[in-house]
């Protein structure tokens, strides 16, 4: 009996609790921090150590209310220690954080140039991401 009681305690408190035909709370999910995000891999080619990752941002899905800092479409990009070094926005452009966390245009044309610009590196990048299935953000 004491399972039954607190098995239908769970299922309203998972649900809401009924009210004039109606649930307490927003039915409505709300995106906020690093909701409906993924984090990819950047590698020099032929180096097998991380070299700073990407954090790419999608849209939630309809319906859904979008509050976090960053848009859909926009990655931002980590060094090692995973800090904020940059970001590209949904519509390309990349943009370089200075100390004082103030973002400055960076001037350079492609994904990977941009980047590797605002990771400091040289050479070719390997992007990746560790689930497979999942691919690398695209030019803009």
């Amino acid at each position: 009996m004491r399972l039954a009681i607190a098995l239908c305690a769970l299922l309203f408190t998972a649900c809401g609790t009924p009210l004039a035909g109606g649930f307490l709370g927003d039915p409505l999910r709300v995106l906020t921090g690093l909701d409906a995000t993924h984090t990819f891999e950047v590698r020099l080619a032929g180096d097998e150590s991380a070299s700073g990752y990407l954090l790419e941002f999608y849209a939630g899905e309809a319906g859904t209310k979008d509050e976090r800092k960053w848009p859909a479409g926009t990655v931002l990009i980590q060094d090692l220690d995973f800090q904020n070094v940059g970001f590209i926005d949904y519509l390309g452009k990349a943009y370089r954080f200075d100390k004082s966390g103030k973002s400055h245009d960076i001037s350079a044309v492609g994904r990977h140039a941009q980047v590797a610009k605002l990771l400091g590196l040289t050479g070719k990048l390997i992007i990746r991401s560790a689930l497979p299935g999942i691919e690398p953000p695209t030019e803009r």
